[in-house]
């Protein structure tokens, strides 16, 4: 049994499947479905050799396989169903062949029976195909006998031939040569192979001196298989594949003319019977040479029109396209009528263009236009545009296609041979190109159709460049249109007006009569519908009502993607693993559209589904594209973009509403400032603050003129550190603590300010700064008492303590009489500790001038290096007691510089101090001194600094603690430990002395590394 493909029906899908396993083991291709109608259309678009239905034939079944049966593919179709035989009565029978049931079989597990049967219909559709074949062959015989005594050409008798052997026989080559035998030169040459091999130097063929010496051979040559083993030898040498080759001379009375090989297909023979036919045939072909040569002269090679018709068709419009193209098929074939019908495949609209009867150029339709016709009433278009192929049709043979006779032009004609060719771009049909003939002998030949189909291919190519410019135009104007609507698209419109916009716009630009919108509300929980154009919303609403919801959202799950969109097939649902679906969609793209399917356009923002856009009858009535759904696609896009942009607006007015009003209320100052610290926005309690009337007469003011002079220094500072990239650990305090800034009042009271500064950003891009200021006042009037109340104290304790210290040193120098050593001993550690405590009572007393600002420096001209040259000397001593190795490296390029000499060696002590402190024996210290030149990238001038600094490999400070190091009262864990406790104002102190000295204190450590403490103080022009 040879492999058929067959469909398997059957409600049950047990039963189908026992069934499709044991017929698939007889090497049978199955195709098997248990729905009905799923199995219905799988047979009208499948090849099927065999349908197997196991359900009861009841009307509507009947009638569908009838139309089955009445297509094309149907013809050879058998259609076997299963039922009870013994029940089936004659009658039935009758009428179920009536509607094209071939046989019967009762039970639908005799699988032995069933395969019987498919062998059965199996040879029966051999043996009718044979002696089809065969009637079909003697028929054309004496048509192609008749057509070669009626032709006028050598090169027509020799396509004449070829043909016939063409549509005879299956075969792997053939080769037709004509020669005149007195000089040996080719009339006619043609070798044509099935597959279109590769044939090596096919110029060498010609050049073969086979053919000289068979055309000047003095013996008549044999009709029937070559037997020569040197002209064997050679077909193989020139690439040619065979089993057999067969040879029927050109022989008139005399000499042979020519000489036709052939090749048949693997497997096929040419029968004895055969051969004396086709022996006649081409006896008759050489005496109609001989005839032509004699009455009409020599034609050699079939001389053509010569010129590359691709030059012809550089036109810009379609229309010169289509005219040429008649005018150039009717002077090539010279039918009696060429005609040129345009195709609207969605609406499958025929649009006769053009039409040249006979030998004139003129276009029958220029003055009179023929009315708009329907495909279905002319059924042989339909099957040109199924099959998009070109058909041959001959209505002597053929009468079911009588309906070419009625298409314009052709009324008064009789027409009997037909060529048709469709003429498509981009696998779109755009129209036909009808030929025909009256006489029914003058077939059109194969060498006729290639140059015809050369002709229209070309012609496709200068239409496809059309319709790309006109693609381009279209997609320009869309894109116009979009770009439009973006400018019209304000943030003044509503969210509501902008999506109407854009569903009108989508409407009128892409050619869509059904659009409606559906868009999540703000809460994410519901859609709502926006807009509803060219349907009903009652229609609209029944559908909502029918889904329970919007019909997007059960229909996407069955829907087949296109591009980033949906396609809602109502017939054929869509399914990830189902293949078959799939191909059967993708078969359908470009065909009639059905309104009951839907397109869905998602409205998507960074993956979130903010909406859907429905679309429903298109224009041109075909299931689109992918380049038509993008298109829609950049619609939505902006939908998304609108909406989001809106949702983000209106959190912005909203946010900046709120943040406006706590500004406006809020007892504490707000000042914005640009770049250049021009003010730009102030907040009313500001100006309320330094008794401006308003706050607009503090705009486009710089913040530095309102600032005095002894505090300017700092708000310079404290800007270029928010303004610069990046900062220093010690500078973070001016983020977190804030700067003390004096401000001149519009009565010209200074007024003291924590100021509060943060980057002020736009577009990821600083541009300015805003600053929170907080009034000082009564906070200053608290410290100043606080400091009296302390300078008070601590001069009350300062007298005691010195007398105590006195009368110790008094008692210990034993002035007033001897003393033990033990007494000596407890002496000296009294006078240690008032000495502690008077230590301690200084630095409160200088905290306590710091904060009340009575805290002064008195700077001369001195040298670092010396200075620190005699505080190293001083803590050599020190450090040698705890075995520690002292350093020092001074930069002999630092100049004499103005500082108060006092209060800067107080901050060198207090960093060798803590050094010495914290630095473990066998530990290092290093003390350096630097010249630093850098360019103020302001004023471009380059400035010097002294910089200072003590290195220990101590315990370290971690990151954490490094920002609170110099703040009053402040420790790090390390100073907590009792033997090491200060009162943690030294280095507060130590950054208050270096800020009066217009310097900054800086430190850099790593735990269990140890640390750096620094100080650069600016170096001045020393004035004599």
């Amino acid at each position: 049994m040879t492999s058929s493909k067959i469909l398997l029906y059957h409600n049950d899908s047990e039963v189908l499947k026992r069934l499709s396993q044991a017929l698939g083991n007889f090497g049978l291709s199955i195709i098997s479905s248990s729905d009905k109608e799923y199995a219905l259309e799988l047979a009208m678009h499948e090849n099927l050799e065999f349908i197997i239905w196991g359900e009861e034939l009841n009307l509507e079944i009947k009638k569908a396989l009838r139309d089955l049966k009445r297509t094309k593919n149907g013809e050879q179709v058998s259609i076997i169903a299963i039922g009870d035989t013994a029940k089936i009565k004659l009658y039935d029978r009758i009428e179920a062949q009536h509607y094209g049931v071939d046989d019967f079989v009762s039970q639908v597990d005799d699988v032995t029976e069933i395969q019987s049967r498919i062998t059965m219909h199996q040879k029966y559709h051999r043996l009718i195909r044979f002696n089809e074949l065969q009637a079909q062959r003697f028929k054309n015989l004496s048509e192609v006998t008749l057509s070669l005594m009626l032709a006028r050409g050598i090169s027509k008798v020799c396509e004449i031939l070829s043909d016939f052997f063409l549509s005879s026989y299956p075969q792997n080559f053939q080769i037709l040569a004509v020669a005149t035998a007195k000089d040996g030169r080719f009339d006619y040459f043609n070798l044509s192979t099935a597959h279109e091999e590769k044939i090596s130097h096919p110029d060498d063929i010609k050049q073969n001196p086979y053919w000289k010496e068979f055309f000047r051979a003095s013996n008549d040559p044999e009709f029937g298989e070559v037997t020569d083993q040197r002209l064997l030898k050679s077909f193989q040498k020139w690439g040619l594949s065979f089993d057999k080759v067969y040879q029927f001379p050109l022989l008139p009375r005399g000499r042979p003319v020519g000489i036709f090989f052939l090749a048949p297909a693997e497997g096929a023979e040419i029968t004895p019977s055969e051969i004396s036919m086709l022996e006649a045939l081409t006896r008759s072909a050489a005496q109609r040479l001989v005839e032509i040569k004699r009455i009409y002269s020599l034609e050699r090679d079939g001389t053509k029109i010569s010129q590359e018709a691709g030059n012809y068709f550089e036109k810009p419009s379609e229309e010169e396209i289509v005219e040429l193209l008649c005018k150039l098929i009717q002077g090539n074939l010279h039918p009696d009528i060429c005609l040129y019908i345009n195709y609207h495949e969605g609406f499958k609209f025929l649009y006769p263009k053009h039409c040249l009867i006979g030998e004139d150029l003129v276009n029958l339709f220029e003055k009179d236009k023929p009315p708009v016709l329907m495909l279905k009433d002319f059924p042989t278009l339909a099957t040109v545009t199924r099959e998009k192929k070109f058909l041959i049709s001959d209505l002597t043979k053929d009468k079911s296609e009588t309906d070419l006779k009625n298409l314009p032009g052709l009324e008064d004609l009789e027409i009997n041979n037909f060529l048709i060719i469709n003429t498509s771009v981009s696998q779109t049909i755009q129209g036909f190109l009808v030929i025909g003939r009256k006489n029914y002998l003058e077939k059109f030949s194969r060498g006729e159709i290639i140059e015809s189909e050369k002709l229209v291919r070309q012609a496709e190519e200068a239409l496809e460049e059309d319709q790309i410019l006109k693609t381009a135009k279209l997609t320009i104007k869309q894109l116009e249109r979009i770009f439009e609507l973006g400018s019209e698209l304000t943030l003044n419109l509503s969210l509501d007006k902008v999506l109407k916009k854009i569903c009108t716009a989508n409407r009128r630009t892409l050619a869509w009569n059904v659009v409606v919108m559906d868009v999540l509300d703000q809460y994410g929980e519901a859609y709502g519908n926006v807009q509803i154009l060219g349907l009903e919303p009652s229609a609209y609403q029944a559908l909502t009502d029918k889904n329970q919801g919007p019909p997007f959202l059960k229909r996407m799950e069955h829907s087949f993607p296109i591009s980033s969109s949906y396609f809602y097939d109502h017939k054929n649902k869509y399914s990830p693993d189902d293949v078959a679906k799939k191909h059967i969609f993708e078969t359908m793209i470009g065909s009639e559209w059905s309104d009951e399917d839907w397109i869905y356009v998602p409205i998507r923002s960074r993956g979130k589904l903010l909406g859907m856009i429905s679309l429903n009858d298109p224009v041109e009535r075909k299931r689109p594209r992918e380049d038509r759904i993008r298109s829609v696609e950049y619609f939505a896009n902006q939908a998304a973009v609108f909406i989001e942009n809106y949702e983000l607006i209106e959190t912005i007015k909203s946010s900046e509403l709120k943040y406006r009003i706590l500004a406006e209320t809020m007892t504490m100052g707000l000042v914005t400032c640009d770049l250049e610290e021009n003010i730009i926005y102030v907040n009313q309690s500001l100006a309320t603050m330094l008794r401006y009337n308003s706050p607009e007469e503090m705009l486009n003011v710089k913040l530095s003129d309102l600032i005095n002079t002894a505090t300017k220094s700092k708000l310079s500072k404290a800007v270029k550190h928010i303004l610069k990239e990046t900062s220093d650990v010690a500078d973070k305090e001016i983020d977190t603590q804030g700067v003390e800034l004096e401000f001149v009042a519009g009565d010209g009271e200074e007024i003291p300010f924590m100021v509060y500064m943060s980057p002020f950003y736009q577009l990821n891009k600083k541009v300015g700064f805003f600053g929170v200021l907080s009034d000082l006042r009564n906070q200053k009037k608290i410290e100043r008492l606080k400091a009296d109340f302390n300078s008070m104290i601590v001069h009350d304790l300062r007298s005691p303590l010195n007398i105590i210290q006195g009368y110790v040193d008094i008692v210990r120098t034993e002035v007033v009489g001897p003393i033990s050593g033990e007494q000596a001993e407890l002496l000296t550690i009294a006078k240690e500790n008032v000495f502690k405590v008077l230590k301690l009572i200084d630095n409160f007393l200088i905290a306590s001038k710091l904060e009340a600002g009575h805290f002064q420096i008195d700077p001369s001209i001195n040298s670092m290096n010396g200075l620190i040259d005699t505080i190293w000397d001083h803590y050599q001593v020190l450090a040698n007691e705890k075995k520690i190795k002292l350093n020092k490296s001074l930069d002999e390029n630092l100049p004499l510089i103005s500082f108060d000499k006092f209060r800067i060696e107080q901050v060198v002590r207090n960093f060798m101090s803590n050094a010495l402190k914290f630095t473990p024996p066998e530990g290092t210290i290093t003390l350096t001194t630097k010249l630093i030149r850098k360019e103020n990238p302001e004023s471009k001038e380059t400035e010097m600094r002294a910089e200072v600094s003590v290195t220990d490999t101590g315990v370290g400070i971690s990151e954490k603690e490094l920002g609170k190091v110099f703040n009053k009262y402040e420790q790090t864990e390390a100073g907590k430990d009792a033997s090491l406790k200060g009162t943690g104002l030294g280095l507060a102190i130590c950054r208050e002395i270096v800020d009066l000295h217009e310097g900054d204190v800086w430190v850099k450590s790593k735990l269990e590394k140890g640390s750096t403490f620094g100080f650069l103080i600016p170096i001045k022009a020393i004035t004599l």
